[in-house]
Protein backbone atom coordinates (compact mmCIF):
# COMPACT_ATOMS: atom_id res chain seq x y z
CA UNK A 1 0.00 0.00 0.00
CA UNK A 2 1.16 3.23 -0.40
CA UNK A 3 2.80 4.94 2.40
CA UNK A 4 -0.19 8.46 1.82
CA UNK A 5 -2.81 5.87 2.14
CA UNK A 6 -1.30 4.10 5.30
CA UNK A 7 -1.00 7.54 7.32
CA UNK A 8 -4.47 8.18 6.07
CA UNK A 9 -5.86 5.24 7.42
CA UNK A 10 -4.02 6.00 10.47
CA UNK A 11 -6.06 9.38 10.76
CA UNK A 12 -9.24 7.58 10.68
CA UNK A 13 -8.23 5.14 13.16
CA UNK A 14 -7.05 7.69 15.34
CA UNK A 15 -10.09 9.59 14.75
CA UNK A 16 -12.16 6.40 15.38
CA UNK A 17 -10.47 6.00 18.54
CA UNK A 18 -11.01 8.94 19.98
CA UNK A 19 -14.96 8.32 18.92
CA UNK A 20 -14.91 4.73 20.30
CA UNK A 21 -13.30 5.33 23.45
CA UNK A 22 -15.75 8.34 24.38
CA UNK A 23 -18.54 5.71 23.34
CA UNK A 24 -17.15 3.01 26.38
CA UNK A 25 -16.55 5.55 28.45
CA UNK A 26 -20.02 6.93 28.62
CA UNK A 27 -21.46 3.48 28.09
CA UNK A 28 -19.57 1.38 30.72
CA UNK A 29 -19.53 4.54 33.07
CA UNK A 30 -15.44 4.11 33.15
CA UNK A 31 -13.13 6.32 31.70
CA UNK A 32 -10.22 3.53 32.31
CA UNK A 33 -12.44 0.87 29.86
CA UNK A 34 -12.32 4.62 27.59
CA UNK A 35 -8.71 5.02 28.15
CA UNK A 36 -8.10 1.34 27.55
CA UNK A 37 -10.18 1.29 23.79
CA UNK A 38 -8.78 4.93 22.84
CA UNK A 39 -5.06 3.10 23.50
CA UNK A 40 -5.82 0.19 21.46
CA UNK A 41 -6.62 2.12 18.57
CA UNK A 42 -3.92 4.33 18.72
CA UNK A 43 -1.67 0.87 18.59
CA UNK A 44 -3.62 0.10 15.83
CA UNK A 45 -2.29 3.72 13.86
CA UNK A 46 1.16 3.28 15.29
CA UNK A 47 1.45 -0.10 13.54
CA UNK A 48 -0.23 1.45 10.49
CA UNK A 49 2.42 4.44 10.26
CA UNK A 50 5.10 1.98 10.62
CA UNK A 51 4.01 -0.29 8.06
CA UNK A 52 4.05 2.72 5.76
CA UNK A 53 7.74 2.62 6.17
CA UNK A 54 9.93 1.96 9.48
CA UNK A 55 11.56 5.48 10.87
CA UNK A 56 12.85 5.52 13.98
CA UNK A 57 10.46 8.06 15.09
CA UNK A 58 6.89 5.34 13.84
CA UNK A 59 8.95 2.78 15.88
CA UNK A 60 9.76 4.61 19.05
CA UNK A 61 5.93 5.85 19.07
CA UNK A 62 4.81 2.66 18.51
CA UNK A 63 6.79 1.06 21.01
CA UNK A 64 5.70 3.83 23.59
CA UNK A 65 1.82 3.15 22.91
CA UNK A 66 2.59 -0.46 24.02
CA UNK A 67 4.23 0.52 26.95
CA UNK A 68 1.40 2.84 28.27
CA UNK A 69 -0.78 0.64 27.20
CA UNK A 70 0.62 -1.69 29.58
CA UNK A 71 1.02 0.62 32.33
CA UNK A 72 -2.48 1.41 32.75
CA UNK A 73 -4.21 -1.70 32.14
CA UNK A 74 -1.48 -2.84 35.15
CA UNK A 75 -2.90 0.39 37.09
CA UNK A 76 -6.44 -0.25 36.83
CA UNK A 77 -5.95 -4.02 37.70
CA UNK A 78 -4.38 -2.95 40.59
CA UNK A 79 -6.70 -0.02 41.55
CA UNK A 80 -9.81 -2.90 40.98
CA UNK A 81 -8.05 -5.27 43.49
CA UNK A 82 -7.08 -2.69 46.45
CA UNK A 83 -10.80 -1.33 46.09
CA UNK A 84 -11.99 -5.04 46.06
CA UNK A 85 -13.47 -6.49 49.49
CA UNK A 86 -10.84 -9.18 50.71
CA UNK A 87 -12.23 -12.59 49.38
CA UNK A 88 -15.14 -14.56 51.87
CA UNK A 89 -16.92 -10.84 53.34
CA UNK A 90 -19.88 -9.89 51.01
Amino acid sequence: MPPDLLHALATVVVTGGLVAGAVVAVAARSPGEGLRCLLDFLLAAGLLRLAAGPTWESIAVAALTVVVRLLVSRSFRLAAAQSAPPAGHV
